[in-house]
């Protein structure tokens, strides 16, 4: 954490470093290679396409993957496939609670 000195009283703000660019993928073997790179607070972009995935997909905590589509969810609130639509995060919410 850093801190940023404030005029002549004692006001300090702490500065928050910037967020890192987002990893964009268009491949199955390049969502795969992100998926061992990415850090906690990075994102990673998916193109709208196809993904041939032949092995469970393990999204590390804090990682957001976003894709082209809407995420469609059954009656219990686990994922079933995606709808078309502009891009926006649709596995951080499904993450975040299956693992409470």
């Amino acid at each position: 954490m850093s801190a940023l000195w404030i005029g002549a009283g004692a006001s300090w703000a702490s500065a928050s470093p910037p967020e890192p660019a987002p990893l964009r993928v268009d491949s199955s073997a390049e969502l795969l290679s992100a998926l061992s790179a990415v850090s906690a607070g990075q994102r990673i972009e998916l193109a709208a396409g196809d993904y041939a995935i032949d092995r469970a997909l393990v999204v590390p905590d804090g990682v957001t993957l976003v894709g082209a589509g809407n995420m469609l969810f059954d009656g219990e609130g686990r994922p079933t496939g995606f709808a078309p639509a502009a891009p926006r995060p649709c596995m951080s919410w499904w993450l975040s609670t299956a693992t409470s």
